[in-house]
């Protein structure tokens, strides 16, 4: 894994931690004094984030700083969990809402029911 594809993970573990807080760009934006073009920058790993800016980050989220680096070693070493299957950077507001919800759903019985009920509507779908 280089340097780009770890900006591009901690941007992605940044708008998980956005959306899941249901805070806007500009509403992070405002609370880092930057603009929300840098905020899109950031999740998308077009721009480098200094320490400074991770910590501020890392204080407004309440999480460690080791919470935005979480599967970069497993990536490093190809071991693939399947949470790390579709890159955040791929993943839509509505897919990111969907995987924060089923992780919040703690009964396994529940779980492979809600998997069984989004298998059965995609091929319903063609997909």
């Amino acid at each position: 894994m280089n340097l780009a594809d770890i900006e591009m993970h901690i941007g992605g573990q940044i708008k998980m931690l956005r959306l899941a807080r249901n805070i806007s760009q500009r509403d992070l934006a405002n609370r880092m004094e930057v603009t929300y073009q840098q905020i899109q920058k950031y999740e998308n790993g077009l721009n480098k984030i200094s320490v400074g800016r991770l910590w501020q980050i890392c204080e407004i989220f309440e999480v460690a700083p080791n919470q935005l680096f979480e599967n970069v070693l497993s990536k490093t070493q190809k071991v693939r969990k399947a949470s790390a299957l579709i890159p955040n950077m791929l993943a839509s507001s509505q897919d990111m809402k969907m995987m924060m919800a089923f992780q919040k759903v703690a009964e396994p019985s529940n779980r492979v029911l809600l998997i069984k009920l989004c298998q059965a509507m995609a091929v319903k779908r063609g997909v």
